[in-house]
């Protein structure tokens, strides 16, 4: 992966300050009771100073005192950052008050623990420091000084003034820089404009916030929810390579020269990729094949070193040694696909299925941490890290979000695609079959999944058959006495895994007198409900959108008939759809359900609305049937 200069939320908050330690007391009767309500913790003060010492160096320091009032916020009393080749760690200090704010104690430095930022298939610089003053015994306080330096850099760390949960008393940011430096912010959930003061050779840009009581934590939130400001330099310098970063079209071209001309492939290799494609009938088989020989030969290693967190190997050094980190790996794709006579464009992304950080057109901050290739041509997007993905899936890691392309006009951004209903699907076939002389019931299911979902089972089809076998029972929450049979199979080229599964599963039915009550639905129950909030103030974002339909088949044990089943219906809404249909003979029940559920955002006031639609769903597939003896 790319070196991630922006890190983490948290770990940002954690670029810090030496500030002399006083003897501060900080005792929780001090604090306005207003900002208890809705807090997990409360920030008694939170300042930090970003110096520009030149285009290529700049001094962080912070300071940070918070008061942990739940469990919740326990994060907050461990501090971590990051050192490498070019980020040093000066100092750190801790100290730990109780709640009446006495100190209980000091940092050592022997606690700062040390460790690799990378395991497995992993080559980087970098070292996290974790210090953690965590007191488990509540209300307490911690306060955190620390110190760091940063020589060459793309982005300065934005500032969280307030994170959710959190009450603040008193939050400040400060940007110090020669008075000519040029640069572009943005505040999120903030308002106003910085305190400007100048001097003869330098500026300070301060914001300060102050007595915010605490914005909840509450499910399905925007993703950018904390108040926080961000700042994007319009010019860069690092290990002596300059570049404009006032636009993205500049971004991009920085980071095209900075790779311009590695993925030059030898004329013996370049015939070789020509044999390889030589019975390839179009472009798009073409590139198929090239995927499938990126997968078969070539394995991944991160490789973070130095400059090496954003300038990629050479295509011939992944010819030869057969490895690379993602933008290696997309660039020696990019090589083969050229000598194929097919042009693509290196695409920088942020890869993960949630928290993506805030992009903006007007504010360039390269907030990357992976590369992929993008082949126009075809519209298509290729994952070049992956043994296992169909050429063309992106799946949650990086779909549905902004991308920056690497063009010789330099950057473009380009969303990657979203996957809705029509590749989001599972569709399954039960049949149940309850023993009459104990409440165990024999079960045959198969399961076709196929988009996001195929994810999950593609990575488990090369583990051992008991773990996936694990995974399944987890997921349907059964209790399985015995496994009868299990297989799981996914298809080469297309998104798509299939399993079928023979269990005898244990505690399946309820017997009352000559009743005897089945569950229906319960392997492939829907089980998201939404928490009861009366006082919902985050409108609810919904991103992800699939599809569900479920055939299940109850057959009667010898002797008994269908006496009770559930009764049919149907919801339709702007947030998804529900049918749920009963076909009913003497000795089998036949049930078929199909749900959606819809990307969407819905304000506050209408949480409510949804949250009674979920609950809908969640009740009806709880039912159950009955069935009585002749």
């Amino acid at each position: 992966m790319i070196r991630f200069r922006h890190i983490s939320l948290w770990i940002l908050l954690c670029y810090t300050a030496v500030v002399p330690l006083t003897a501060q007391q900080y005792a929780v009767s001090d604090i306005h009771p207003h900002l208890f309500t809705q807090a997990t913790a409360v920030h008694r003060v939170h300042e930090t100073t970003i110096r520009i010492l030149n285009s290529s160096e700049m001094e962080i320091t912070e300071l940070l005192s918070a008061t942990i009032l739940h469990k919740d916020a326990e994060a907050q009393a461990v501090w971590t950052d990051y050192e490498s080749d070019f980020v040093k760690l000066k100092s750190l200090e801790g100290r730990l008050y109780d709640g009446e704010g006495q100190l209980m104690r000091v940092s050592k430095k022997s606690e700062i623990k040390d460790h690799g930022t990378y395991e497995g298939n992993a080559y980087a610089d970098q070292r996290i420091k974790v210090l953690d003053m965590s007191a488990h015994r509540y209300p307490y306080t911690v306060e955190f000084k620390a110190k760091k330096v940063v020589h060459g850099f793309f982005t300065i760390p934005y500032f969280v003034a307030q994170p959710v949960g959190t009450s603040v008393e008193k939050a400040v940011f400060r940007l110090i820089a020669p008075s000519d430096y040029s640069f572009l912010w943005k505040g999120i959930q903030t308002k106003g404009q910085p305190v400007v003061e100048k001097q003869e050779k330098r500026t300070e840009w301060r914001w300060a916030f102050e007595d915010m009581a605490a914005r909840p934590e509450e499910p399905c939130m925007p993703d950018s929810n904390a108040v926080m400001i961000y700042i994007a330099p319009t010019s860069v310098t690092i290990d002596n390579h300059n570049g404009l970063f006032d636009t993205w079209t500049n971004v991009g071209r920085f980071f095209y020269e900075l790779n311009k001309d590695r993925d030059q492939l030898s004329e013996e290799t370049r015939k070789h990729i020509l044999q390889i494609v030589e019975y390839a009938p179009d472009r798009r088989s073409k590139i198929d094949t090239l995927y499938r020989y990126l997968q078969k030969n070539c394995r991944y290693i991160s490789i973070q070193t130095g400059i090496g967190g954003w300038q990629t190997l050479s295509a011939d050094f992944v010819e030869t040694n057969k490895y690379g980190d993602c933008k290696a790996l997309s660039n020696y794709m990019k090589a083969m696909l050229a000598a194929a006579g097919i042009p693509s464009y290196q695409a920088l992304i942020y890869a993960d299925k949630d928290h993506l950080p805030p992009f903006h057109e007007d504010v360039p901050v390269p907030w990357f941490n992976h590369a992929i290739l993008y082949v126009p041509q075809e519209d298509l997007w290729l994952e070049c890290t992956s043994k296992q993905s169909p050429c063309g899936w992106l799946g949650s890691f990086t779909a549905n979000r902004l991308a920056l392309l690497l063009t010789p006009e330099g950057g473009q951004l380009r969303k990657t695609p979203s996957y809705g209903i029509e590749q989001n699907k599972r569709e399954t076939k039960t049949d149940i079959y309850p023993l009459e002389e104990n409440q165990n019931a024999r079960i045959h299911t198969r399961i076709l999944v196929s988009g996001e979902e195929h994810d999950t089972y593609r990575s488990l089809n090369d583990q051992p058959l008991r773990k996936r076998q694990e995974r399944w029972a987890e997921e349907t929450g059964l209790s399985v006495v015995e496994w009868q049979n299990f297989s799981s199979s996914c298809q080469e080229g297309t998104p798509r895994c299939t399993i079928d599964c023979d269990i005898l599963s244990g505690s399946y039915t309820t017997r009352t007198g000559k009743r005897l009550f089945v569950p229906l639905l319960k392997p492939h129950a829907f089980t998201q409900v939404l928490p009861e909030d009366k006082d919902r103030q985050w409108s609810l974002e919904v991103s992800e959108s699939y599809m569900r339909a479920d055939t299940v088949v109850l057959h009667c044990p010898q002797g008994y008939v269908i006496e009770t089943a559930p009764k049919e219906m149907q919801m339709q809404t702007a947030y998804g759809s529900y049918t749920f249909k009963i076909e009913k003979a003497d000795t089998t029940l036949t049930l078929v359900r199909t749900l959606t559920i819809l990307p969407v955002s819905v304000a506050a006031e209408k949480y409510g609305e949804v949250r009674q639609f979920y609950l809908q769903m969640f009740r009806n597939d709880q039912m159950q049937a009955v069935l009585t003896k002749r």
